[in-house]
């Protein structure tokens, strides 16, 4: 064969391989697996691990919602797991106009056993600040959580392992200031609306502690 034509059919074929990986390629980027979860998709992957309603519910119902969910910067989720309380009421009756701090006075595990079991009674939060500085979510913002006596129905829940007389460790501070920080954005919320445990009721409960109050505010705005 004359070389000039073995050649030229050798550069043909290269051509037409190279011409067929790059549809392949670009048939597997464009194709609708890798398009956008549909809601139901999202409620879906909810059921099977994270969250039986998501927060992405949140930005767009809540009355206190800032800008459109699609101009949004805030992550739909808050937590890095999520652990369902079953004691909650879902659906709230009024508007979140807070943010109650609290330690479990336990450690993290003891709290997320005995908060993620029914018991004769009730006491839940929306959130669990673990010893690593994991958040775990336990009732979705939009219902109300029992953490704090006469203040569910408008107020979110956090609490920290740990105890009142003894100050958070640096990866809670800094995992606790990140969640109160996007909740307040989210929900248009004031720093002065965030409040400790024992300030809402002073008579019966001593934390999340002084200390440990200024560790988490001394980092918001």
């Amino acid at each position: 064969m004359n070389p000039k034509l073995r050649k030229g059919i050798i550069v043909g074929a290269i051509v037409a391989l190279s011409a067929l990986n790059y549809n392949l390629i670009s048939d597997k980027y464009s194709s609708k697996a890798e398009a956008e979860p549909s809601k139901e998709e999202v409620l879906r992957d909810n059921e099977i691990g994270k969250c039986e309603r998501p927060l992405l519910e949140s930005i767009v119902k809540h009355p206190k919602t800032i800008g459109d969910k699609k101009e949004n910067i805030l992550p739909d989720f808050f937590y890095d797991r999520f652990h369902q309380a079953p004691e909650y009421t879902r659906e709230r009756k009024s508007e979140i106009d807070g943010i109650v701090l609290h330690t479990t006075e336990g450690s993290g595990l003891g709290a997320e056993n005995w908060l993620t079991t029914k018991d004769t009674t009730p006491a839940s939060a929306h959130y669990l600040v673990m010893e690593n500085g994991e958040v775990v979510g336990l009732v979705n913002d939009l219902d109300t959580a029992y953490h704090c006596r006469g203040h569910n129905d408008q107020t979110i829940g956090i609490e920290f392992a740990g105890y009142h007389n003894k100050n958070l460790n640096e990866s809670q501070v800094k995992a606790g200031r990140r969640l109160v920080s996007n909740l307040m954005k989210r929900y248009n919320l004031p720093k002065s609306s965030i409040k400790a445990h024992s300030e809402l009721d002073p008579s019966r409960r001593k934390d999340p502690g002084e200390k440990n109050m200024e560790l988490i505010l001394s980092g918001l705005n």
